[in-house]
């Protein structure tokens, strides 16, 4: 894998296969001996176990994009390997350089937007990068497998049980876009950490007494300050990280761990030095822990700081209204000021509940003006209503008497049909009052 990475680093576009071609020869690599491949479809080597096969540089070569060639092969054809030409190859390394600085400053600032910008393949390389598998691990198969199936126990399955749960619900192997940036985050914040921790510990003076101490009396203290007497996996990464600079070690586990400890002397238990790091590292956490809850307490007396001063001025706002043109103003004002007091948690009770029973005053005297104008709108209206009602029985009493002059009148050449019809045919008149009268109109005119 090593040799494929640094022939597509030259510029090498394509290998050819390379067998031993003898009685132990196997039927795998044996066709493909003096097979010609493009280097990003070249089998996988080793093929098998014991495999003795390996890769050669494919002959003719030229410069890709030019005419010229070496005089074993004066013109290339089409197809054949080719070596890139010195500008492309400072291009693809300009390329790579850019693409490298800007992972780098997306990683370190942590920042979830930035990662986002990344494609895939960008995160999966500053996965790698960083000691992030890209790969999901069984724990994370399980907790997948819990969310598409809720209320089932899934943390016995394993092997082919295992491998159809994830077919039938299409889980893949890699980690996802979003899996990927979560984790990275993560790590940033565990790196800043670790920085912070380190610039309060470059800050603090040497420890006085702890290198005259013995291996006994360290181990007293560690135990009081609850810090671990046995190596952890951790701390034995960072050792190595000092031992082997440049080597990322945080993918070792198992079997490769324990070759590198043997391989270094690295025991189960802290020695000296180690002791005492633990202890010096202990106390810049401890002052780095101190220093994050200071940033928190200035942060937080800052927002009550703001919260106080948002509830007084929308408090203060509050003022009655002097016209009903100023009922809607009135209660903007207050629900403001109760929004505000709602938003304010990290406030003392006594604060609030003093504003709050300024405004609950305010909101009596308004709603008090508000009754007595109702009651002046009632009355005003009580008093309009009788004086229509006066006017009209006044217009019906004038028609009234304007009827009864009417009847009390003699009558008028074109009433005088109805008199003779009235006198001829006796018609009745159900009202008492006015058949007298039509009986002393008809005795008159006779």
């Amino acid at each position: 894998m090593g040799r494929l990475k640094f022939h597509e680093r030259v510029g090498v576009q394509k290998l050819e296969w390379m067998a031993m071609n003898d009685e132990r020869t196997c039927p795998v690599c044996g066709p493909l001996d003096g097979k010609i491949f493009p280097i990003d479809k070249f089998p996988q080597q080793p093929a098998h176990p014991h495999c003795r096969c390996t890769n050669l540089v494919a002959w003719p070569m030229s410069i890709c994009g030019s005419d010229l060639s070496a005089q074993a092969a004066p013109k290339a054809a089409q197809g054949d390997a080719c070596i890139l030409p010195p500008h492309a190859l400072e291009g693809m390394a300009d390329a790579q350089a850019k693409e490298n600085a800007k992972l780098k400053e997306a990683f370190e600032k942590g920042n979830a937007d930035d990662l986002t910008a990344l494609t895939v393949k960008q995160l999966q390389t500053l996965s790698k990068e960083n000691g992030i598998s890209i790969a999901r691990t069984k724990v994370d198969f399980i907790k997948l497998l819990d969310q598409a199936e809720p209320g089932i126990d899934h943390s016995t399955l394993s092997g082919v049980g295992l491998k159809a749960k994830l077919k039938e619900h299409k889980i893949g192997l890699l980690r996802t876009k979003e899996d990927l940036i979560g984790l990275l985050v993560q790590k940033q914040a565990e790196l800043k950490q670790a920085k912070l921790i380190a610039q309060q510990m470059s800050k603090l003076p040497p420890v006085e007494g702890l290198d005259e101490m013995t291996v006994l009396q360290l181990k007293k203290i560690v135990k009081n300050n609850g810090i671990s007497l046995n190596m952890t996996k951790q701390e034995t990464i960072e050792l190595l990280d000092k031992l082997e600079p440049g080597i990322n070690h945080t993918s070792l586990k198992g079997k490769e761990l324990l070759a590198k400890k043997k391989q270094y002397g690295i025991g189960i238990l802290k020695n000296k030095q180690q002791l005492v790091e633990a202890l010096q590292k202990k106390a810049g956490a401890d002052l780095a822990e101190s220093a994050k809850k200071k940033a928190a307490d200035e942060a937080k007396q800052l927002l009550v700081k703001k919260q106080k001063e948002l509830v007084e001025k929308t408090a203060a706002g509050v003022q009655l209204p002097e016209s009903p043109q100023d009922y809607t103003k009135f209660i903007s004002q207050v629900s403001d000021a109760e929004k505000a007091l709602a938003s304010a948690k990290d406030l003392p009770q006594e604060v609030l509940a003093g504003h709050a029973k300024e405004i609950a005053l305010k909101k009596q005297l308004f709603q008090e003006q508000m009754s007595k104008l109702n009651q002046t709108s009632r009355a005003n209206g009580r008093n309009g209503l009788k004086s229509t009602v006066a006017k009209k029985q006044s217009h019906l009493l004038q028609k009234r008497k304007k009827n009864c002059r009417s009847h009390l009148l003699p009558p008028k050449p074109n009433r005088r049909p109805l008199f003779r019809k009235a006198l001829n045919l006796k018609v009745p008149i159900r009202n008492g009052m006015k058949n007298q009268r039509l009986e002393n109109s008809i005795s008159q005119a006779k």
